[in-house]
């Protein structure tokens, strides 16, 4: 946490725990609240993988009501696990190329919006 961003052990330990039943959901949203939501005032990460998964580990205790009123999460257990499996080939892919990982995302990005324009125009 020499950033002030917890390092990538940290966050895979908290995606182990959450997968596993170690850790609630909302626990472990919980403790990624300072760093998404900015309230550290730390600047960014060293590491970009470690805030990509502190997002979708905040992201991981979105709920609703169902209409009997129970809680329904928006990410069932299977995909959490996806999400945590994609996290880690996301790490594998960042370390053999940081730069060009960021390059390609930004690509996809644009790719994507300019999908989304052309649709919403037809």
């Amino acid at each position: 946490m020499s950033d002030g961003w917890p390092d990538r052990t940290a966050v895979d330990e908290a995606w182990r725990d959450v997968l596993s039943g170690a850790r609630s959901r909302e626990d472990v949203r919980d403790w990624t609240v300072p760093w998404v939501e900015g309230q550290l005032g730390v600047g960014r990460a060293s590491d970009l993988m470690v805030s990509n998964g502190l997002q979708y580990l905040h992201g991981l205790g979105l709920s609703n009501r169902s209409p009997d009123g129970l809680r329904a999460y928006m990410f069932d257990d299977d995909d959490a696990a996806a999400r945590y499996k994609a996290w880690q080939v996301r790490c594998l892919e960042y370390d053999l190329d940081p730069a060009g990982w960021s390059e390609r995302q930004i690509a996809l990005a644009k790719q994507r919006i300019a999908e989304e324009r052309r649709e919403a125009s037809e």
